[in-house]
């Protein structure tokens, strides 16, 4: 699936986001360009690894789960890790 990547600042703090391109909706015909999932996360620093992301919050909207829109999300994320040289990504799910 073709994502676009959004990037944008939002209270001093870098954020991405990914929409899919050319997207029929579960709700019926084409679905606009709109944002139906974000990864936040920023860069930290650990002596002992490295550089680190850390992903802080994660979410796709209920009509639009199980459609392969969290998978194609965090596989750009892994390949944001790639391209920033991070020795590792540190998710924790609270619940």
């Amino acid at each position: 699936m073709d994502m676009i990547v959004a990037k944008f600042i939002e209270g001093g703090e870098k954020k991405t986001t990914h929409m899919p391109k050319n997207y029929t909706s579960p709700l019926g015909g084409p679905a606009e360009h709109c944002i139906v999932g974000f990864a936040m996360y920023y860069f930290t620093y650990d002596p002992w690894i490295g550089k680190l992301l850390y992903l802080e919050d994660f979410y796709v909207m209920a009509e639009y789960r199980g459609l392969g829109i969290g998978s194609e999300i965090l596989k750009n994320l892994s390949q944001v890790c790639i391209s920033d040289k991070s020795k590792q990504a540190e998710l924790r799910a609270h619940g």
